[in-house]
């Protein structure tokens, strides 16, 4: 039996509030929490760590958002889910963002049984065509 793992999330949000609130939700949900303000922390951090997931604000006052973060980790190649939060999302920028790469386009503010139904999601293992089938 392999041994567990803890989640491994970063929250990227500008107000430390939200960080705070976030932290608190996600560690409930078994996760330990990295949090981070700017979208040049959470690009060195999965770099150099094991990241599960990524909660990230949309909108981030005078400097890039959570859509630049999608476009970096695109670019980068980094296999990270990340979950894209706003207090203002409708269905045409979470069409955009899915279309970008999130994984997942939320309304703020979240709830915890969101953030395990989420988390619940990215745990379970992809399924990827054989090798053989082509």
């Amino acid at each position: 039996m392999l041994p567990s793992h803890t989640t491994q999330a970063i929250v990227l949000d500008d107000d430390p509030i939200n960080r705070v609130a976030m932290k608190r939700i996600l560690g409930k949900c078994g996760c330990e929490v990295h949090e981070f303000d700017s979208v040049e922390g959470v690009v060195s951090h999965i770099e150099n760590h094991q990241i599960d997931i990524v909660f990230s604000d949309l909108r981030l006052p005078n400097a890039p958002g959570g859509e630049d973060l999608l476009n970096i980790v695109f670019e980068l190649k980094l296999s990270v889910p990340i979950i894209m939060m706003s207090s203002a999302m409708n269905t045409q920028m979470r069409s955009h963002l899915m279309a970008k790469g999130a994984a997942a386009c939320i309304q703020k503010p979240l709830s915890r049984h969101i953030c395990e139904q989420l988390l619940n999601d990215m745990r379970e293992p992809p399924e990827f065509p054989s090798e053989s089938q082509n």
